[in-house]
Order: structure tokens, then C-alpha cells, then sequence
């Protein structure tokens, strides 16, 4: 009988991860299982389950050759047993995902399966998040401690998982009703990057010691990418599978879901930024760099032809924004008390450029604004500010401000999220996490002991989850 493939894969691997018990003191290879994604990475008469490739028995029948893998036939052939042919590419699969070689690939059909919820980075929810009661008062769910302040943001599974990274170099997984860790994963440093989730449950990880992480069932690891520097880009994940990302070290990467490298683009400065997608059916990856002279670019993938840079005024390591009709937003960390009174007139805080990489228009604001622009169903772009009367901002699509809403102080890192009713929420510097109506009226505001600098998701049942800098993950509902 042929050994799995894999065979590099490590038996101390999945000891750790409790799903073989202990390792066998001999190297016994028809008693070791191995990391796999699919099952195509293992041999004749093995499957991969649950992100091993464990022996499975003799067959009579296909189920006896189920591998649990919607992108695979299940077939006992009668000489050599069970086999898992790959289906169809472009069959539907998992949770909203389509199988590519056998694979089901794309984001996850999730609540909130990336920091920017959806490629284009609209951070619109179908889901009505908390409204307050009469009081305008909110209930704790509940609150899970970690070690470290959390500024990521929580990405949720399609099973309700809240996963999200803290500076404790930890990955969570919590239970959406309890808070109670269902697993976590520590990588090499701390994690600022909200993990992504693919169609498959796939969690994709990025940490400041410079790699990327795809953890499986159990965060159980199945690859590792390593850059040459930090990575605090949120990844992003395509309809394909593919999972985008920069680094550090000026380079923007595309991965594919079993970890190989696609292409990379050198730039000239660090890539903070997270990259978003352009609307379909054209595959263009908008992203900012913090260079000497910073640019906004736009990086042809696939069969796209776009291929522009956009100068910029000063760097960028918030992230972008796409528009239904195409129109990239991009805010900017320089306000008009930056600049000199003579040149205040022409100062960009938000910028709005068209698909083909022209300006359509620049916004100048009082203080900068370095988090990712929302945008609204009405087509209106939200931004949260460092300038305390401009702590929110509501913009019509031409560029002219609708309302602001003002708070304590300014708000830095925490972009806004829109609920299903248009109530948009942030987190800020002052502690607070606040609720405001589509019309810039308050709704709600709850006190952490922390400044925020995470932003926060929505969940299916409505429940808002989000970190803060004294160390704790939240869960908020209405009484």
C-alpha cells in the first residue's frame, strides 16, 4: 500500500493538534495521518478528512468513499478501491464557494468573512446589528480576555466562529454564544491583520513575523507563506480562492488556496494598506504603499488589462474602497490643520478616483483620516476621522459632505461598518463604541476600558463583535 504524499508533513503537527492522540514512536507510515487540503494530495485507498489523509477502508459502495469534499466525486472502483476524481470547475460548493481543481475556493458565505466584508470593501452588512433599547443602553453577551491589546477586527465563519488576532500572538476562534475559544493558533508574533475565511472554513492568518497562515479544522495548520517583512495587510480573498495580500517588504502578493505563489509586484515603499477588488467582472487588486513618492495602485490579475499608478500626496496605509460603479475611495492621513493656510483649498483627506485612474474628486477634511471608507446602500461613503467634531463623516457620491457626527476625541484604525438598516458603528479613541442612524444621530454608545482601534463586525443574529486595546474581545446585543 502506497504512503500518503505528503510525506513532510509533520506527525508532531497533528499531535499538537490533538487529533492523533500521540505519535507513534516508530515511523509505521500506514498508521500516520498527514496534513492535506484536498484529496488529491493523498494516495490510492487514503482521503482526506477533516485536513488529515487518513487509510479508509475497504468499499463496496461510494459512500464508503465519502471525503467529506464537495469538490470530489466519491467512487469504489472495484480494483482500486476508493477514488475522489475532482468535479466540474465552477460547481457550487461549501459556503458560497465554486470548485476549482478540486478545491472550493472563493470567501466564505459568512456574516463577516474578511476585515473589509466583501472584496470590494463596502463594509455593508445585510444584517441589522444592535438598535438599543428606549434608553438607548445595549447588553454585553459576553467579553473574552486575551493578552495583548486586539486590534483586529473579528471575521465569522460560516458556522458563526468569531476569529480574530491579537497583539498576545494568538489567533482566536470564539463560540459566537459563549465567547469561549473553540481553538486558537499562536504564529511567531503579533497579530494586527483580521484573518480572512475561505468557502471551504479555511482561516487565513497574517502576523507581524511576516507570514501568512491557512489554518484548517481545529486550527489545524495546513500551509505557511513567509514574506521578508511585517504583514499588517488584511488578506482578501477573491471569488477564485485566491488570497491577497501585502507585506512589509513593498511587495503585493496573490496566493492561491493550497499556498503557492501566483505573482507578486514589487512597489517602492511598504505595504500597510489592505487591497481590495475592482466590481466584476474585471479582476483589478487596488492597493496604497507608503512610499517616498506613495501611489495608489491598481494590479492587473487574471485576464484584466488595467495596469495604472495613482500619485498620491502623502503615504497611505488605510485601506480602499470600490464603489457600484466603480469609483475607488481612498482616505488619506493629512487634514487641512497639516497644511499651510495657502494651500489648504487643495488638500485631499478623501480621495475619489475612476476606474480608469483618473481623479474624480478629492475632499479635504480638518484631521486625516487612515481607516477604510463604508459605503452606504444609497451609495454615500462614511469615513471616521482624527478630528473630534468630524469623528464620522457622511459624503454624497460627488464629493459633498451630507453630515458629520462628533465625538470625545478622533477616531484612529477603526473603520466604520453599516448594519442592514443603514446604522453605521466605529469604534475611538476615547473608549467608546458608537451607533449612529443613517441621518448622523446617535443611537448608542458602550465604554470599553480601552481606546478601540479594532472595527466591528456583524453577526447573523444582529450581535456586534469587536476588540479593544485593554485586551478584550466584545460581543454586544440589544437587551
Amino acid at each position: 500500500m502506497d504512503a500518503p504524499r505528503n510525506l513532510p508533513a509533520l506527525c508532531a503537527l497533528a499531535c499538537a493538534a490533538t487529533l492523533l492522540g500521540a505519535c507513534p514512536t516508530s515511523p509505521d507510515r500506514e498508521s500516520l495521518a498527514f496534513v492535506c487540503q484536498t484529496s488529491s494530495e493523498c494516495a490510492d485507498g487514503y482521503a482526506c478528512k477533516k485536513g488529515l489523509c487518513v487509510k479508509l477502508p475497504g468499499c463496496s459502495k461510494a459512500v464508503d468513499c465519502d471525503d467529506q469534499n464537495p469538490c470530489t466525486d466519491d467512487v469504489c472502483d472495484k480494483t482500486k478501491g476508493c477514488i475522489n476524481p475532482p468535479v466540474d470547475n465552477g460547481s457550487e460548493c461549501g459556503a458560497g464557494g465554486k470548485c476549482i481543481d478540486a478545491f472550493c475556493a472563493g470567501p466564505a458565505a459568512s456574516p463577516w468573512p474578511m476585515f473589509a466584508h466583501d472584496p470590494q470593501g463596502t463594509r455593508r452588512s445585510a444584517f441589522k446589528g444592535p438598535q438599543g433599547d428606549t434608553k438607548a443602553e445595549v447588553q454585553v453577551k459576553w467579553i473574552f480576555k486575551t493578552y495583548g491589546s486586539v486590534r483586529s477586527s473579528p471575521a465569522i465563519t460560516a458556522d458563526g466562529l468569531v476569529v480574530i488576532g491579537s497583539e498576545d500572538s494568538t489567533i482566536y476562534a470564539l463560540d459566537p454564544e459563549t465567547g469561549k475559544p473553540a481553538w486558537t493558533y499562536r504564529p511567531k508574533g503579533p497579530v494586527w491583520a483580521t484573518p480572512a475565511i475561505g468557502a471551504d472554513g479555511t482561516v487565513y492568518g497574517a502576523s507581524k513575523d511576516g507570514s501568512i497562515y491557512a489554518l484548517g479544522p481545529g486550527g489545524v495548520p495546513r500551509w505557511t507563506f513567509e514574506t521578508a517583512g511585517q504583514i499588517l495587510s488584511h488578506p482578501l480573498i477573491g471569488p477564485d480562492g485566491t488570497i491577497y495580500f501585502g507585506s512589509q517588504d513593498m511587495k503585493m502578493y496573490a496566493l492561491s488556496p493550497t499556498g503557492e505563489k501566483k505573482w507578486e509586484k514589487k512597489t517602492n515603499g511598504l505595504i500597510e494598506s489592505c487591497p481590495v477588488m475592482s466590481q466584476p467582472p474585471e479582476s483589478v487588486i487596488y492597493v496604497g504603499d507608503r512610499a517616498p513618492s506613495p501611489l495608489l495602485h491598481a494590479i492587473p490579475d487574471n485576464d484584466s488589462t488595467a495596469n495604472w499608478t495613482f500619485p498620491l500626496p502623502v503615504y497611505m496605509d488605510g485601506c480602499p474602497s470600490v464603489g457600484a460603479d466603480g469609483t475607488i475611495y481612498a482616505g488619506l492621513p493629512i487634514g487641512i490643520k497639516d497644511v499651510k493656510p495657502e494651500e489648504r483649498a487643495n488638500a485631499t483627506t478623501l480621495l475619489a478616483v475612476k476606474p480608469d485612474g483618473t481623479k474624480k474628486w478629492a475632499l479635504p477634511m480638518m484631521d486625516w483620516v487612515d481607516t477604510q471608507p463604508a459605503i452606504g446602500a444609497d451609495g454615500r461613503i462614511f469615513v471616521t476621522t482624527g478630528y473630534p467634531e468630524e469623528a464620522l463623516v457622511a459624503i454624497k457620491p460627488t464629493g459633498v459632505v451630507d453630515w458629520k457626527f462628533g465625538a470625545n476625541v478622533g477616531v484612529y484604525d477603526s473603520s466604520p461598518s453599516i448594519g442592514g438598516d443603514g446604522t453605521i458603528y466605529f469604534g475611538c479613541e476615547d473608549k467608546h463604541l458608537y451607533a449612529v442612524d443613517p441621518s448622523g444621530k446617535l443611537r448608542w454608545k458602550y465604554q470599553t476600558k480601552g481606546q478601540i482601534k479594532s472595527s466591528p463586525s456583524i453577526g447573523a443574529d444582529g450581535t456586534l463583535f469587536f476588540g479593544s486595546n485593554d485586551g478584550m474581545v466584545y460581543a454586544i446585543r440589544d437587551p
